[in-house]
């Protein structure tokens, strides 16, 4: 055996560049996949410990759909069960600077059993000075650097008009699970519940329940517009608001190591190539097939876990980058996260470890069937394998076109998982490749045909080459071609949400200025009430539109409930109504609801049905008047008239407001009149173009991360272009020598390894622009619509096939200024030798 293994290791000693590019290829393929999975897992950590640290040791909580509960419900808890460790909690998020920080009202006479540790160690007048003097807190580290000299903390609440608030700070939080959170601000619940979200109202009721019986016994006691959940479920409803973003954005990682693999399969049959004649003579003195076998999966093992260690280091990098981006598009999206930190952990190394492998086996599974059913003869022989290819092209295309067939059909199963949707996607990306060999060798036939007479000898013999080294070209022309596909299919599909976003615009979003209490115009962000009364006596306004939105946990998903004036839409709003009974507007002020698209696909629910809604005394069914068409979230929206949602939840706050104007006023002169209303209340005032700029700004942030695993994969595939050419050069030195021979020179050479690597660039293009649209109508009409649950009109770009081909142009030829250069500065002298 040492024979053998000096044979393996002499190989690469001899081919350093090749042996570089193939764990090149696997360490970026790691790279993707396990940075994106440890930027998310690192995101979704924060939240779930600094969600641990504000729980306590609270193992359940009782609450509302609507996030309030009647503080006179805590007083009738405590009476029946005086000996049941509860507490009362006020949480919401203020903005403190430019980042956001929880403010918890808190009991802490009744903390005591539920979170010892979350007052620092009061002497009697510092507990004394908390419990009866306003405005008094305590803080955690983080918001350490908000503090002045004086010993204050200022905060400005959306709701109150003037400078802000003075909040004096008497403790910090000093332990460590709670330095990892955002900003955190303690304050007694008695005047933090002056200011959110009233007087009488507490977000929820913390309990410590230890035995069945009592847990069953609060059940009963609980009123049907209450719920009692444990706190890792309410935890497990929080994370699961980001499964689909994170399902998808894992998804796309994996297409890109899914192009790695062709650049790793690529590298490695190359290698079992190069060794044909080294094996033969090998198995001629005695080595067996299966010894050969065990040491070609050994050296492969070996180099994936070379390069999935090199991925991991860079992976843990890419996580840094990734959780910037990450961490912004969930504020964005769906809710604040506190600060996370990426960490290089044993798991995550293993994780490393098991994808680049898990992609070198696989990759190596043809190779070690070529050595199986090859005799000595046949490893002896450079042409076997490339007869073979050639001969069996018609069967791969055969089987790729079945496979992209059974994978459009798979896209189209049943169901509400995108699972069979991603699953369709590889399928179709693999199909295509199938396909490669002919397409490769048809177009180049077609082409030399056509292009014959104006072609010399030179070019044909260049173009020609790739027809003639299926066996390297196509798995290198597949590599790129699926990662410009997928570049094509993700760039339709953003471009195709785009143009539905601009269309939905032009209907949902009419009014022409939108005045806001935060960025984030749900839950307590809201506006004082003040400012709708500033409005009713602006002269130019032909209406006012009032927005409360709020978070509402409906069975076990967080929906958001929208309070409007139904009046006022009917006349200043075209909404697209995807199916309706009677005029949806009247109906909502008869009772009624709708609801949007996303939720409708989510829950199964269509116009005329009843759904069931907790408000904040009771418990109704309404009628679903309508279902449209919206994007503001995949978790579902409802929607009520204003004057219902405010008996029915208790709550006469606004988020926002829309101004529509009378015709022939003049925005700009109604924005002069308009901005000494509001200058004494905190507020963002937009336009109609300015909101529409904002919501777009956030929609490009979404698909930050997408584009760089777009980029990725394209890197990918030009290492795999290199990887070909530098294998066709290698297995062409006599050919190349005898050119020279023959005249031509260094220049001609290089200009004809240059066309070689052009045109197999444009062929990966051209089969782009076959699979992109394709994958494009998956991504769209299946994943997009069972992931988030919106429909998305698919708009196709000619702008992205062109620039497709373009980039599968540059890329190859950059990718082949090396190996051009290579071929063309060997002696022809050595090419000609017979090694």
């Amino acid at each position: 055996m040492r024979t053998l293994a000096r044979a393996l290791i002499r190989y690469h000693l001899k081919k350093p560049l090749l042996t570089s590019i193939c764990i090149i290829g696997v360490a970026l393929g790691v790279t993707v996949v396990a940075g994106i999975q440890l930027a998310n897992h690192s995101a979704l950590d924060a939240f779930r410990q600094a969600s641990s640290a504000l729980n306590g040791r609270a193992s359940h909580t009782i609450s509302s759909a609507g996030g309030v509960v009647q503080e006179h419900f805590y007083v009738d808890l405590v009476r029946r069960f005086p000996t049941l460790p509860a507490a009362p909690v006020i949480k919401t998020s203020i903005p403190l600077g430019e980042e956001t920080a929880t403010l918890m009202g808190v009991d802490p006479l009744a903390e005591i059993h539920l979170r010892p540790d979350f007052l620092p160690r009061f002497t009697d007048r510092q507990l004394l000075n908390f419990l009866t003097i306003p405005q008094t807190v305590i803080i955690n580290k983080p918001a350490e650097k908000f503090v002045n000299r004086g010993g204050f903390i200022t905060v400005t609440l959306p709701r109150q008009p003037g400078l802000g608030l003075s909040l004096r700070v008497v403790g910090t939080l000093t332990a460590s699970r709670y330095t990892a959170m955002e900003p955190l601000i303690l304050g007694d619940i008695s005047w933090v519940q002056t200011i959110y979200p009233g007087r009488g109202k507490l977000s929820r009721i913390d309990l410590l329940i230890k035995t069945p019986a009592r847990l069953q016994a609060v059940k009963n006691f609980l009123p049907e517009h209450l719920e009692l959940q444990s706190s890792r479920k309410h935890q497990q409803t929080l994370t699961a608001m980001l499964r689909s973003f994170e399902l998808n954005i894992t998804a796309l990682s994996l297409l890109s190591l899914f192009v790695g693999f062709f650049l790793i399969y690529n590298t490695i049959t190359f290698m079992v190539l190069q060794r044909r004649r080294e094996t033969g003579i090998l198995q001629a003195l005695g080595f067996s097939r299966l010894q050969l076998m065990a040491a070609l999966v050994i050296e492969v093992l070996c180099l994936a876990a070379l390069g999935s260690l090199i991925g991991a280091a860079w992976g843990y990098w890419l996580a840094r980058y990734s959780l910037v981006i990450i961490s912004r598009t969930i504020a964005d999206l769906y809710f604040s996260l506190p600060r996370a930190e990426i960490y290089c952990q044993w798991p995550f190394i293993l994780r490393c470890l098991a994808i680049g492998i898990g992609a070198g086996g696989c990759a190596v599974i043809l190779p070690l069937l070529e050595i199986r059913h090859s005799n000595i003869a046949r490893l002896l022989s450079r042409r076997t394998i490339e007869d073979r290819t050639r001969g069996n092209r018609w069967r791969f295309a055969l089987a790729g076109l079945l496979l992209i067939l059974f994978s459009l059909l798979l896209s189209r199963a049943p169901g509400r998982e995108p699972y069979f949707g991603f699953a369709a996607a590889f399928g179709i990306c693999l199909g295509f490749a199938l396909t490669v060999p002919l397409l490769a060798e048809r177009l180049i036939f077609f082409f030399l045909r056509l292009a014959g007479p104006w072609l010399d000898i030179r070019s044909k013999l260049g173009i020609g080459a790739i027809s003639r080294r299926l066996s390297r070209t196509a798995p290198a022309i597949s590599a790129l071609m699926v990662a410009l596909a997928m570049s094509m299919g993700i760039s339709l599909m953003i471009g195709s949400f785009r143009g539905t976003l601009q269309d939905w615009f032009h209907h949902n979003v009419q009014g022409d200025f939108y005045i806001s209490g935060s960025d984030r115009d749900y839950d307590a962000n809201t506006l004082n009430r003040n400012v709708y009364q500033q409005l009713q006596t602006l002269p130019g306004i032909a209406a006012v539109n009032r927005y409360r939105n709020i978070s509402y946990r409906f069975r076990d998903g967080i929906v958001r409930l929208t309070g409007m004036d139904a009046a006022v839409m009917k006349n200043h709003s075209r909404y697209q109504f995807l199916a309706a009974r009677g005029n949806p507007w009247d109906e909502l002020q008869k009772g009624k609801v709708m609801v949007s698209e996303s939720f409708a696909n989510k829950y199964l629910v269509k116009s005329g049905d009843r759904i069931p809604l907790r408000g904040i005394s009771e418990k109704r069914n309404f009628e679903v008047a309508a279902v449209y068409r919206d994007y503001v979230t995949e978790h579902g929206v409802i929607i009520v008239d204003y004057a219902l949602f405010s008996r029915f939840m208790d709550d006469r706050e606004v988020n926002s407001l829309a101004i529509f104007l009378q015709p022939g006023t003049s925005p700009a002169a109604f924005r002069r009149r308009l901005l000494p209303r509001l200058q004494s209340y905190p507020h963002i005032l937009y336009t109609n173009a300015s909101l529409k700029k904002r919501i777009m700004e956030i929609f490009d942030r979404s698909f930050t991360i997408t584009i760089s695993t777009r980029f990725i994969a394209v890197v990918v595939a030009f290492f795999g272009i290199i990887s070909a050419l530098l294998s066709m050069f290698l297995e062409s030195e006599r050919e190349y020598g005898i050119l020279r021979a023959l005249g031509l020179s260094r220049g001609d050479v290089f200009r004809l390894s240059l066309l070689q690597s052009v045109t197999m660039g444009l062929l990966a293009g051209l089969g782009a622009w076959l699979c992109g649209p394709v994958l494009a109508w998956v991504l769209i009409k299946v994943i997009n619509l069972k992931s988030f649950g919106w429909s998305i009109d698919m708009h196709l770009n000619p702008m992205v096939f062109l620039s497709t081909l373009g980039i599968a142009a540059a890329a190859s030829l950059v990718s082949g200024l090396y190996p051009a250069w290579r071929i063309a500065g060997s002696n022809p002298y050595f090419q000609m030798q017979d090694h």
